[in-house]
């Protein structure tokens, strides 16, 4: 079954619900705790294999990533044999679409990257990374490719890891295989806009705010005591400044004014405000 806690997936989404019938709490008409429906179990798809990585919504599109390669109606009837994506409906649960971007072939190249879902020329488009080093934007309609690009030569735990970013202009993603880097892409085609290289693997989902991509460095695997965060020129790419973390940084940096915000594999949460984000920083 798939599973998806109103606290994760559904943090602002205005429900009108009976109480006497799902075991919701609102809080200003918000679901604050709740589950999708008092019994996930009948209405959702049924993964049979692998596990779900991640999860994106748009309207009442869901769609999803993971090591899956088996996937059930609700109904416990077909068994569609699809690996790693795939989209249903969030308020029934029927299922929309699969998209399979690659033969596996036991490489164990999943999609772990959460998708980004936006709006394209007027059609709802979904970004996806995956391990494979493949990145696809796809018609959130129906699943159809539009087009694909292998940006790296990807292997298990690294290739596209990091979900990537949209500011209405390029996508922005992060590569953990060789060459390491963050990269701005074209989202109508896939054209390599500009590519900054980096020491160390991107593993850090990539923050794009006031023309500017914050992202961490670092490996999973290896030397854990190096690492920064990082940040680019959204037009070209060019270092604006940089900062010496001296421990991997993973997780996706939260950016909110010049506030930057990341947790690094130490175990510290890092706040720093650079005066201007677009203003150089000293490592201290």
């Amino acid at each position: 079954m798939i599973l998806i806690l109103g606290l994760i997936a559904w943090p602002l989404v205005r429900r009108e619900v009976s109480h006497r019938s799902r075991p919701w709490r609102l809080l200003h008409g918000y679901c604050v705790e709740c589950v999708v429906n008092a019994d996930p179990v009948d209405w959702t798809p049924h993964v049979l294999d692998g596990e779900v990585d991640a999860v994106a919504q748009v309207g009442n599109l869901m769609v999803i990533g993971g090591t899956f390669t088996q996937v059930q109606d609700a109904s416990g009837g077909t068994t569609y044999v699809r690996p790693y994506l795939a989209a249903f409906d969030a308020a029934t649960g029927h299922r929309k679409w699969f998209a399979n971007l690659y033969s596996d072939r036991g490489r164990d190249l999943d999609v772990g990257a959460t998708p980004v879902l936006f709006n394209l020329y007027g059609r709802e488009v979904v970004a996806q990374a995956s391990d494979e080093g493949l990145f696809a934007v796809l018609d959130a309609s129906n699943g159809a490719v539009l087009w694909s690009k292998e940006l790296v030569s990807g292997s298990a735990v690294h290739g596209l890891i990091a979900s990537p970013a949209y500011d209405g202009n390029s996508v922005y993603v992060g590569s953990a295989s060789p060459p390491t880097g963050a990269l701005a892409l074209d989202p109508s085609n896939g054209n390599v806009k500009w590519r900054h290289d980096t020491a160390q693997p991107i593993y850090s989902a990539p923050a794009v705010t006031r023309g500017v991509v914050v992202f961490g460095t670092g490996a999973v695997f290896g030397d854990l005591g190096s690492g920064s965060v990082v940040a680019l020129s959204s037009t070209d790419g060019h270092v604006l400044w940089s900062y010496d973390t001296r421990s991997a940084v993973r997780s996706g940096p939260a950016v909110a004014g010049d506030l930057v915000v990341v947790g690094d594999f130490a175990g510290d949460v890092l706040a720093f405000r650079p005066g201007d984000l677009r203003v150089g920083l000293s490592s201290a």
